[in-house]
C-alpha cells in the first residue's frame, strides 16, 4: 500500500473516530441538561407546594373576618367517645390525611386516632385516666383512620367501633395517584411530575401492579360493605370526587358531620338520657356552617396543590387497562346492587372509565390514519 493510501485510511479512522467522540459529547450534553431541568423542574414544583402551604398555615384567606378555630381536644363529656368513635376508611390515594386530619379534625373540634399505631388496650386504659396534656388514649377520637384490608389494620378495640366513614375515589385516578405517592417515597420525585422518565416509570409499573391494585380497591369496597352490612345507617359512603367539587364538596362536608354529630348525640343519651345539657354539650365543638366552608375551601386548595398540573397522557392507561377498572366497577355494582349509595358512587365512576376509553381509541385511531 503506498504512504498517501495508508494516510487516506489513516485520516478516514481519525475523523469517524472524532464523529464518535462528538455525538458522545453532544449525547451526553443533551442528558446532563435533562437531568438538570428536570432537577431544576422538582424544585420548582417543590417551592409551589410549600408557597400554598405557607400562605394556607398564615392566613386565612378564605376567611378573613372569622376566627380561627381552637386546636382539637378530648371531649368536654368524660368517656364520650369510649364507644361512639367511628372509623375513617379510605382507599388509598383518596385524601386520607386532607379528609381526616383537617377536614374532620377542624370540622368537630376532636382529635382523629390511627388504627395502625393504636396501643393495647391496657395502655389505652391508663392514657384515659389521664385527661391532661398529651397522655391522652386514642380511645377518645372521634375517628379512627383505616385503609384496612389494603393496608394497615383494624383498632386495637375493634369489637367497639360499630360505624363507618368511607371514602372512596374512582381507581381511574386513585391507581396512577397512588404510583406518584410510592415514586415520591421511593425517588424523591414530587408527586405530580410530569417528566418522561417518571411517565416510563409509571408504564413499568403499572404493567404489573394494575391487576392487583385493582383487586384490593374491590376487595376494600367488599369488606366495608360487609363489615356494617346490618345496620346501613352507621355506614356512610362519600366519593372523594364530590368532596372536592365546589358545588357537592360544602354539602358532603355538611352530611359528614351530621353523621358524626348523630352518633355522639346517641353515646350522651347512654350515658346520661336525661341530662339534655350532657346531650348538646357533646357536639358545641362542631364547627358551624359558615365555618365548615372555610374548613372545606381551605381543604380543597390544600388537594390541588399535592395534585399538580398531571393529565391522563402522563400516566397513560391502555384501553385493555380500562376493559379492566370497567370490569372491576361492574361487578361491584352487580354484587351491592341492592345499595343505591354506593351503586351511585360506582356507577359514576364506571361512565368516567368509559368516556376516558372512547377518547383512548379517538387518540389510536388518529395515530393510524395520520
Amino acid at each position: 500500500m503506498s504512504s498517501s493510501r495508508r494516510v487516506a485510511v489513516v485520516t478516514a479512522v481519525v475523523q469517524c473516530m472524532l464523529c464518535i467522540i462528538i455525538v458522545t459529547c453532544i449525547s451526553l450534553s443533551l442528558e446532563t441538561t435533562q437531568q438538570f431541568n428536570t432537577s431544576i423542574k422538582h424544585k420548582d414544583e417543590y417551592t409551589r407546594r410549600v408557597k400554598i402551604r405557607r400562605r394556607l398555615s398564615l392566613t386565612s384567606d378564605y376567611c378573613n373576618n372569622m376566627e380561627r378555630r381552637p386546636q382539637p381536644h378530648l371531649p368536654s363529656v368524660p368517656n364520650l367517645l369510649d364507644k361512639s368513635a367511628i372509623y375513617a376508611a379510605y382507599s388509598p390515594s383518596s385524601g386520607d390525611k386532607l379528609i381526616t386530619k383537617h377536614l374532620i379534625e377542624n370540622t368537630t373540634g376532636l382529635l382523629v386516632g390511627d388504627a395502625s399505631s393504636s396501643p393495647s388496650l391496657e395502655r389505652m386504659k391508663a392514657q384515659h385516666m389521664d385527661r391532661t396534656g398529651f397522655a391522652r388514649g386514642q380511645g377518645e377520637v372521634v375517628v379512627v383512620r383505616t385503609n384496612y384490608p389494603h393496608s394497615s389494620k383494624l383498632a386495637a378495640w375493634d369489637y367497639d367501633i360499630h360505624g363507618a366513614i368511607v371514602v372512596l375515589r374512582n381507581p381511574l385516578t386513585a391507581i396512577p395517584s397512588y404510583f406518584d405517592q410510592l415514586y415520591e417515597l421511593n425517588s424523591h420525585v414530587p408527586a405530580g411530575d410530569s417528566s418522561i422518565e417518571t411517565t416510563n416509570q409509571f408504564i413499568k409499573w403499572r404493567d404489573n401492579q394494575l391487576s392487583d391494585q385493582l383487586l384490593l380497591w374491590q376487595r376494600f369496597v367488599s369488606f366495608w360493605m360487609q363489615k356494617f352490612a346490618e345496620d346501613d345507617d352507621k355506614r356512610v359512603f362519600i366519593s372523594y370526587e364530590s368532596l372536592m367539587n365546589e358545588v357537592s364538596g360544602p354539602q358532603e362536608t355538611v352530611r359528614l358531620a351530621q353523621f358524626l354529630q348523630g352518633g355522639m348525640r346517641s353515646s350522651a343519651m347512654n350515658i346520661s338520657p336525661a341530662n339534655q345539657t350532657m346531650i348538646e354539650e357533646s357536639i358545641k365543638t362542631f364547627a358551624n356552617m359558615d365555618e365548615i366552608y372555610c374548613i372545606w375551601k381551605d381543604m380543597s386548595t390544600l388537594a390541588t396543590s399535592h395534585e399538580g398540573r398531571l393529565t391522563h397522557k402522563d400516566r397513560p392507561l391502555t384501553a385493555e387497562n380500562l376493559v379492566a377498572i370497567s370490569t372491576k366497577l361492574l361487578e361491584l355494582i352487580n354484587q351491592w346492587s341492592n345499595y343505591p349509595q354506593l351503586v351511585s358512587i360506582l356507577s359514576a365512576y364506571n361512565d368516567e372509565v368509559l368516556n376516558r376509553y372512547q377518547e383512548v381509541l379517538h387518540e389510536y385511531q388518529m395515530q393510524v390514519s395520520s
